[in-house]
């Protein structure tokens, strides 16, 4: 990954989460809350991390598996928790 490529001027968020747990929503709503407090903005899915980001941004990375070196390097870590029971019918409803 180019995770060398994250600057130390900028903030990373990290959403992550079980996949159909919830963490798209927790991921746009971040996006939003931050860019209405005036805040500069990137997001991006972990595997389609840009080349360069401009530092002084705030970075909101998605991603469902844990990686060691995003988790020592963000600045917030947000996670969703849903039951079992919910992400299995929520599945089966999408198939």
């Amino acid at each position: 990954m180019r995770y060398w490529l994250l600057s130390k001027t900028n903030t990373i968020v990290l959403i992550c989460g079980m996949p159909r747990s919830g963490t798209t929503a927790l991921y746009n709503i971040s996006k939003e809350l931050l860019a209405g407090a005036g805040k500069e903005v990137e997001a991006s899915w972990v595997n389609d991390l840009p080349f360069k980001f401009r530092s002084g941004k705030y970075l909101i990375i998605k991603l469902h598996d844990y990686d060691a070196l995003l988790h020592k390097t963000s600045s917030h870590i947000i996670h969703s928790i849903r039951d079992i029971k919910e992400i299995a019918a929520s599945q089966t409803v999408r198939d």
